[in-house]
């Protein structure tokens, strides 16, 4: 496959998570022990308590030392809140506080270079799009209050599942769209999303059809929605998309790591190919080619080191990272007023 050469902000990553917790029969891994493959290290996850204060889920908890190493090699470090099953309620004024004044304890402690938003229960959809109520806008409050104490250059991910995002297309109503309220909001703030394609159901795309996961229509056509914006619902608000450089496919590393969703080596190097020529295949209507794409995102180190890291290695080879351990981020400095829907930097 091509290699098109990297020029930030069109630098590809190879993201991954690294749990804190691991079940018995899996192996732990060290933070420092991340392969250079990866660009992107994910710490997941902070969750809260009942107060809404954050926490690490899980034994496995990072240190300072640690990140340093991984951010001296030139590897962006990341913590993510939330998780599967955690469920984030910031419903009450006390609540975002505590929330907001953990995270920032924990990013100014770890030195972190980043946050990655992957909470899928406590936030419904509510209000509108646009004036979101609630937890959802209690979240939003927070991250706001964070973010104001941190350089631009400060790197702010999303991972929500499908139906958080492209289920806007068909209902904005609890799960169904939520994250469309965060990216309307933070727009060019946001410097990646890398969309959950696992543990889902069939779902609608932008062309009106429904499509199957663990499929390459599945990923080229929720890619497609992703970056070219639709209606969301009934609401009268319109996504407007995100530029291709800014979307990541998120995969599981193993059969084992997801209940579905999983894409062997070849189907991952054919939907590439489909989304960066536009070519869509059968009688669907070509799109346009996405020559810079976000990259690979992967569910999770741990599963990927149970079978010597083939996900990541596979990925690192198909987005051409030539150069482990370079430092590759992306955003362009001072640039924040270019429409979501520019897919080159101004």
């Amino acid at each position: 496959m091509q290699c098109n050469p990297c020029q930030p902000p069109y630098c590809p990553e190879m993201a991954a998570y690294w749990q804190t917790f691991h079940p018995s029969w899996q192996q732990p891994l060290a933070l420092e022990d991340t392969p250079c493959d990866v660009t992107d290290v994910i710490i997941a996850f902070a969750v809260p308590d009942e107060e809404g204060a954050l926490h690490f889920a899980g034994p496995n908890h990072p240190t300072r030392r640690a990140v340093c190493r991984l951010r001296e090699r030139g590897q962006n470090v990341l913590l993510s809140v939330g998780g599967g099953g955690v469920t984030v309620s910031l419903d009450t004024p006390e609540r975002i506080a505590r929330f907001a004044e953990s995270l920032y304890s924990m990013i100014t402690t770890l030195c972190v270079n980043g946050i990655d938003i992957d909470v899928e229960q406590g936030i419904p959809a509510s209000g509108t799009p646009l004036q979101p109520e609630g937890p959802l806008n209690g979240l939003i409050e927070a991250l706001d209050s964070v973010l104001a104490f941190l350089p631009q250059s400060f790197l702010l991910t999303m991972a929500p599942e499908v139906a958080n995002l492209v289920g806007g297309i068909t209902a904005y109503n609890g799960v169904w769209g939520n994250y469309l309220p965060l990216l309307l909001h933070y727009g060019n703030r946001v410097s990646r999303v890398h969309m959950q394609y696992y543990n889902t159901g069939p779902m609608q795309g932008i062309d009106g059809q429904t499509y199957a996961p663990g499929t390459v229509p599945f990923i080229v056509a929720m890619t497609d929605a992703v970056v070219q914006g639709f209606p969301i619902a009934d609401t009268g608000v319109v996504y407007p998309g995100l530029p291709s450089w800014k979307v990541s496919i998120g995969l599981p590393a193993a059969p084992q790591a997801a209940y579905n969703g999983f894409l062997i080596p070849e189907q991952i190097d054919e939907a590439l190919r489909w989304l960066r020529t536009g070519y869509r295949g059968g009688d669907t209507p070509n799109m346009p080619p996405y020559r810079y794409l976000g990259g690979l995102m992967t569910w999770s180190l741990q599963w990927d080191a149970l079978n010597d890291f083939a996900f990541i290695r596979h990925g690192a080879r198909v987005l051409c990272i030539r150069q482990p351990c370079e430092p590759r981020f992306m955003r362009p400095e001072g640039k924040e007023n270019h429409s979501l829907l520019d897919d080159t930097p101004q």
